[in-house]
């Protein structure tokens, strides 16, 4: 009985250990996933704008930016706003939203992703340039991401529209 109790508890820890394991893996492997497709798309969002501010000490990113083929696209209004107290990226694609972005009104944006933490998750370079960083933090497991990205922007000219902020 002795030894059958030695084995099953090593057995147990062993299986134990395997599980908090994978649960690592995976959650790393999701929170880093989802803060990357945000970092590609805010990326996305500047290099492709006609116009970019950044607001609120570097939790907001307004832009002007083209979707769509070069035939049958359009500029549309973006707004980013890194919400510190949900830990989550939001995001807004209306252009009344943008216009008029505050602290309140950007915490009512959609949730692009969560598990999400920056101090100032938006800035500008010397050089012109806006610089990303953000951090993926898992909720229970796993180990946090940091992303720090440098975008030029392409600029797009845009005849007879302002930016809509």
């Amino acid at each position: 009985m002795l030894l059958l109790g030695i084995v099953g508890t090593i057995v147990v820890t062993l299986l134990w250990n395997g599980v908090r394991t994978q649960l690592n893996v995976t959650e790393t492997t999701n929170n880093t996933g989802n803060v990357q497709t945000a970092a590609r798309a805010i990326d996305q969002d500047v290099r492709y704008s006609s116009a970019y501010a950044i607001r609120q000490s570097g939790s907001m990113l307004l832009v002007r930016t083209w979707i769509g083929d070069p035939e049958t696209g359009k500029f549309v209004c973006r707004g980013w706003f890194y919400d510190s107290s949900a830990k989550a990226l939001r995001r807004t694609t209306l252009q009344s939203a943008t216009s008029t972005a505050s602290l309140t009104s950007a915490r009512t944006w959609d949730i692009y992703v969560r598990g999400v933490e920056a101090s100032a998750p938006f800035s500008e370079s010397a050089a012109g340039t806006v610089v990303i960083r953000l951090a993926g933090t898992p909720q229970s497991w796993g180990r946090a991401t940091e992303i720090e990205s440098t975008v030029s922007q392409r600029p797009q000219t845009e005849q007879g529209s302002a930016p809509c902020f």
